[in-house]
């Protein structure tokens, strides 16, 4: 990366590099606060088939090189946005367990993005709290030889990088600085000299990276969009609750003949409202007069609006980050690249020492406690065999008691039947297996069954007696009154040598 020998506060730069083409926003800076923006779109691959060769890294230098200096932009902040063929995006959202949980996996997997071309990965992570229960993350992946190439051309043209982001990240910040999304999701749009691009944006920030079927696909732009709107719409209702409110609007941007078809097929949707994003309509204060082909700088643009964003207030993961990270190494780290052998030796025959020494000690001190406790476990077994004899004998015991029978039968009968007052008869009795009686029978007056409560609860062989119910019922045979009772068998000893009442 380059060094930073001068910085020139009064302006800045942004830059979409896409499959072969990179789109350049110069932004003055003037002193009354006003902004004054030119673009530019220069082709920066010719012959090289792809800039992970030795062919593309040169032609990528040699544009950053006129770009730099035809516009001067020696020490001039640069915001890159990256196309869709040099990275892609993940986004996760719910608790912030959730959302890291979510993460990791995303994170293991980097390395099966083949689109992005083989090798080792770079990742970028950022997460937003969005309220009091969500937060917001994203996963940003791209070539490590692609970040390397970049660095290498901006480090050769002088440049200074500042951020490098995806393009749809970029592009949902632009939609959510005019407040495009601020009632509900929309979706994004973006075609290129190669394909398309699909992202769905709320309030500025990316909910999903969406590429059906590959990016080769820009000739049905408008049926994908037809076909897998609900599929999007499904998604956002499922991850980002939150969000609310159905997709309506669709915001297009890139190449102007296809964002003009595109939105000509998609007129007779009903649901979706087409509108081509500008760069005057989201940056009215700005002079654009100098920009040409606003919509194809759109990304760019986006880009631009991260300018002076702290890291908390981001909406979207900054490539470099840990590119950073790794430059700020001590110096130390030097010498140890030279003598880490020595020290890797003689740390491990320390670390052999001293794990003998406490296995020894450890050894030594469970042979010596081996020996103390073979008393007590002698006296153990001994007391667990008791223990174990006596708690058998204690189940059998309690089995016996289940099965003893409180009272003879015929003894309960016999007093509920002296219970029994002149025209009332008994249909049912029964006695269950904790104990529970109850009784069931008819009375030719009302006040039979209450005579016949009064007269139970007097009689020693049951307790909580009580009138469950009573009803009135007629016959071919007359009128009675149905009744139920229920109480509770008494102890035995409660009864035994007691004496009998109702005789």
């Amino acid at each position: 990366m380059a060094k930073k020998t001068r910085k020139n506060s009064d302006r800045l730069a942004a830059l979409e590099i896409c499959h072969s083409e990179l789109d350049l926003l110069v932004i003055d800076l003037q002193k009354d606060g006003a902004k004054t923006v030119r673009s530019r779109t220069f082709t920066w691959r010719n012959e090289a088939p792809s800039l992970h060769t030795d062919a593309g890294l040169a032609e990528l230098t040699a544009a950053f090189k006129v770009l730099a200096t035809e516009e001067k932009l020696s020490g001039v902040p640069l915001y890159v946005a990256l196309n869709g063929d040099f990275c892609v995006t993940r986004v996760v959202a719910g608790t912030a367990d959730k959302v890291r949980r979510d993460l990791r996996p995303l994170e293991e997997r980097a390395n099966l993005y083949l689109s992005l071309g083989a090798g080792e990965k770079v990742l970028a992570a950022h997460i937003r709290q969005v309220d009091v229960r969500h937060q917001h993350g994203w996963l940003a992946v791209t070539n490590q030889r692609t970040l390397d190439a970049l660095l290498a051309a901006a480090d050769a043209a002088g440049l200074t990088l500042e951020v490098l982001e995806p393009s749809l990240v970029s592009l949902c910040r632009a939609v959510g600085h005019f407040e495009g999304d601020s009632e509900s999701p929309v979706l994004i749009v973006a075609v290129d000299e190669r394909g398309v691009e699909l992202g769905v944006s709320f309030q500025g920030r990316l909910l999903l990276d969406y590429r059906p079927g590959g990016r080769q696909a820009r000739d049905q732009i408008a049926d994908i969009i037809k076909n897998h709107l609900e599929r999007l719409q499904r998604y956002c209702d499922r991850h980002f609750g939150y969000a609310g409110g159905k997709i309506s609007q669709v915001y297009m941007c890139g190449e102007p003949e296809a964002v003009q078809d595109v939105q000509a097929e998609l007129k007779d949707v009903e649901r979706l409202e087409v509108a081509v994003l500008a760069p005057e309509e989201t940056c009215p204060d700005w002079n654009l007069a100098e920009v040409e082909e606003g919509t194809k700088v759109m990304p760019a643009l986006g880009a631009s609006l991260s300018i002076g964003l702290p890291a908390s207030d981001r909406t979207g993961p900054n490539l470099l980050d840990r590119t950073r990270a790794g430059l700020r190494e001590p110096l130390i780290r030097g010498m140890l690249a030279t003598t880490w052998p020595i020290a890797a030796v003689l740390l491990m025959a320390i670390g052999i020492s001293v794990a003998a020494w406490y296995e020894r000690m450890h050894f030594e001190q469970l042979e010596s406690r081996m020996h103390s406790m073979e008393s007590d476990k002698r006296q153990y077994e001994l007391l667990r065999v008791q223990f174990k004899a006596t708690d058998e004998k204690l189940r059998h015991m309690r089995k016996l008691k289940d099965g003893l029978i409180q009272h003879p039968p015929h003894e309960l009968a016999t007093a509920v039947a002296r219970c029994l007052p002149e025209g009332v008869w008994l249909d049912k009795l029964l006695v269950g297996n904790q104990g529970r009686v109850t009784l069931s029978g008819s009375s030719y007056s009302d006040q039979g069954p209450f005579e016949v409560v009064k007269w139970l609860r007097q009689t020693p062989y049951l307790s909580q007696v009580a009138l469950d119910g009573t009803e009135p019922v007629s016959t071919r045979s007359g009128d009675f009154t149905r009744f139920n009772i229920t109480g509770q068998l008494a102890e035995r000893a409660d009864y035994d040598g007691g004496e009998e009442n109702n005789d």
